[in-house]
């Protein structure tokens, strides 16, 4: 009767190492790396993979509005274990009606981030410029200068992955009493 308890453990004990075994080699398979690497210099690094920011506009006709330049200063994600990660600080200025007219995103920020789940962007908007057809050039009161965006960026190691900031510039600027601009960012991720 021992025996046979013997025997059981064993076998039990043979099919939890196969069934941990399976679990580790499907894992590789997968590119997943859930273990720090050792770098050249023999210091230890999370898993990273890349991450990109671009900008465009996908408004409707502004009128007598020919153009909105908005300069970025810094983009930013937020991790629930790092807090907030710098993407980049070079300034940047779009043209957001130009991008318009001619269907593209221009490139906003990359850079090489841990592997993780971000659930926030910041922008850091420094100003924007509105011309009128006149070519008139004023410019746009920015209400905070922030604009954070809960959004959730998925970081695969290994992987690169992209973020579209489509600023509505129609629904973003608006006229007040006296004739100024105020760019208050309506923005779609994607």
């Amino acid at each position: 009767m021992n025996t046979n308890k013997g025997n059981t453990w064993i076998v039990v004990l043979v099919v939890v190492v196969l069934a941990l075994g399976a679990w580790w080699l499907y894992g590789r398979s997968q590119g997943v790396s859930t273990t720090p690497t050792e770098n050249s210099e023999g210091t230890t690094t999370s898993a990273t993979g890349k991450v990109y920011f671009s900008v465009t506009d996908a408004a409707a006709d502004m009128g007598s509005v020919t153009a909105i330049d908005m300069t970025v200063s810094k983009v930013e994600m937020h991790s629930a274990t790092d807090g907030w990660v710098t993407i980049s600080t070079e300034p940047r200025t779009y043209s957001l009606l130009d991008l318009k007219a001619k269907a593209q995103s221009q490139l906003a920020a990359s850079s090489d981030v841990k592997a993780e789940t971000y659930d926030q962007v910041r922008v850091m908007v420094d100003s924007v410029t509105v011309t009128t057809k006149d070519g008139k050039k004023s410019t746009a009161m920015v209400p905070s200068g922030e604009l954070k965006l809960m959004s959730q960026v998925v970081v695969t190691s290994g992987a690169s992955t992209s973020v579209n900031l489509d600023f509505l510039a129609d629904a973003s600027l608006h006229t007040t009493g006296n004739g100024s601009y105020i760019f208050a960012p309506v923005v779609k991720v994607e």
